[in-house]
């Protein structure tokens, strides 16, 4: 069975290199879905059944944490990882007291970390634990 991933960022290149790290790890299976803003990741979200969602910081409209506030409004139980390239100590705060489930830098996303980081975010959403 598949993990289905959402990959939320408003940057072609970025999706599509997370999308390759995810399509062909050995680490797990993934299948990924693509939204290019965080009001095209609160539509998905809503209608399609998703695993985890991969959520980009700076993104034009609603940011990364606007986005995710509104998954939270809106009872969207589906855990959240942000994998951005912005942010300080700040962001990653501010990031899991929103209620994301891991904080991750693109430049240290592995197909290996992003499985892990994946399946922990699942794991604990089912045990209740986040």
């Amino acid at each position: 069975m598949q993990t289905r991933v959402l990959i939320v960022d408003d940057n072609p290149g970025d999706r599509r290199l997370i999308r390759r790290l995810l399509e062909t790890s050995s680490f797990g299976s993934f299948e990924t879905l693509e939204a290019p803003s965080g009001a095209d990741a609160i539509e998905r979200a809503t209608t399609e059944d998703i695993d985890c969602i991969l959520l980009d910081y700076s993104m034009p409209g609603l940011d990364g944490l606007e986005t995710l506030r509104e998954l939270k409004r809106r009872q969207i139980e589906t855990p959240a990882i942000f994998l951005t390239e912005y942010g300080g100590e700040h962001l990653v705060t501010e990031a899991l007291r929103t209620g994301a489930a891991h904080f991750m830098f693109k430049s240290s996303a592995t197909d290996a970390t992003l499985a892990t980081s994946i399946a922990s975010a699942i794991y604990r959403r089912r045990d209740g634990a986040n």
